[in-house]
């Protein structure tokens, strides 16, 4: 099992939790359970191309994973991933 970090400004899609839990062997695969248990998560992280959103940084176990193929990134047991959206403002 992997845990996937949820930024505070997400936290309204998971029910104020700050991770979930998920079993999968690559990125893909534990954002796409994500989904399957907070489903409102993907519309803010995928947009209708169907890749993440370039302003959302994907980091496993504290290094960024921001190459083309980041989804195809393996997950082993006890890895944990973090969803950073790139934020803007003035």
């Amino acid at each position: 099992m992997a845990s996937i970090r949820i930024p505070n400004v997400l936290r309204h899609h998971t029910e104020g939790a700050r991770s979930v839990t998920v079993s999968a062997s690559t990125v893909g695969e534990a954002l796409e359970a994500l989904f399957k248990q907070h489903p409102s998560l993907r519309d803010s992280l995928i947009p209708k191309s169907g890749d993440i959103f370039e302003a959302v940084n994907l980091f496993l176990n504290d290094t960024d994973i921001g190459s083309a193929d980041r989804l195809d990134t393996q997950v082993s047991e006890g890895d944990s991933i973090t969803i950073l959206p790139a934020m803007a403002g003035g």
